[in-house]
């Protein structure tokens, strides 16, 4: 009842101005625009009838759908507007930078309960799988695989079964396994040798898992990339490029770019952008 009271001396002290112009102005300052006919007197009316209250329905208009897709983009575009990332790709850095990542990568290759989670952070996968759980594991890559596959066949590519490829950032080899029952010849890359002995354990002791050439190709350090098999018909990434800093990313596209032969195609899966996103390669080198 106090409510109820309360609402409608809100009501009336609205009725004794224009409520009207009020609900106009709130369109005009929270959704940027003229009122349309039903929002306007829809909501005179909830307030001409104490159904709303005034702070109820700047809420409402505040949390809508509309006035928080006019936020995100008021946000993006600061964001955008002061974009700052600093991209240092003089040797020296890109070795010390991709050598942080690196050093991760290569002590969770060889941790059989955290070997898998560090391909697919899922709790799930965070313990020493069953056989039944590594083959649902490789199952979970055909989707990308499957991706791949239909792109190259919206362009034309024919005989995809006689096509090298490279699955860069391969782990153990989630996406190359699947991969060799559709390519002639798989190269499988990355920079932990555990990961890379895990999947030629797991080859071994599913052969179903897989069908054509796999060729495994440890990196010693991230310049090695400069030493990648070349003439390549495709080359593949999926979520493992954005673990390394903006000038490592954007020395390692350079690499495989250049790894494919003339006419060649690349999927790669790559941060392009994100609101409020900073690099300094000295910020990173105090974290």
């Amino acid at each position: 009842m106090r409510l109820e009271r309360k609402r409608s001396a809100e009501a009336k002290e609205l009725l004794e101005i224009d409520v009207n112009r009020y609900v106009s102005d709130l369109y005009e300052i929270i959704l940027k625009r003229p009122a349309d006919k039903a929002g306007l007197s829809g909501k005179v009316k909830q307030l001409a009838t104490g159904k709303k209250s005034p702070a109820e329905v700047v809420r409402e208009m505040l949390s809508s759908p509309e006035a928080r897709a006019r936020m995100f983009h008021a946000l993006w575009q600061e964001s955008t507007t002061n974009y700052r990332l600093e991209i240092d790709t003089r040797r020296a850095t890109i070795e010390e930078l991709s050598e942080i990542t690196a050093t991760y990568w290569r002590k969770a290759g060889f941790d059989r309960s955290e070997v898998y989670f560090s391909v697919l952070s899922a709790s799930e996968w965070k313990k020493e799988p069953s056989a039944d759980d590594i083959k649902r594991f490789y199952a979970s890559g055909n989707g990308f695989i499957q991706f791949c596959l239909a792109r190259l066949a919206e362009q034309g590519v024919p005989n995809i079964d006689q096509l090298t490829c490279l699955d860069f950032g391969c782990g153990v080899g989630r996406l190359s396994l699947p991969a060799s029952k559709h390519f002639k010849k798989v190269y499988a890359v990355d920079f932990s040798e555990g990961h890379l002995a895990l999947l030629q354990e797991n080859r071994q002791r599913f052969p179903d898992l897989s069908r054509g050439e796999v060729e495994c190709i440890s990196l010693k350090n991230v310049v090695d990339a400069e030493r990648l098999p070349q003439e390549l018909d495709f080359v593949f990434s999926f979520i493992s490029l954005q673990h390394n800093t903006p000038p490592v990313i954007a020395f390692l596209l350079g690499q495989l770019l250049s790894a494919l032969k003339s006419g060649g195609f690349a999927c790669l899966h790559i941060p392009i952008h994100h609101p409020f996103y900073r690099f300094s390669v000295n910020e990173y080198r105090k974290a």
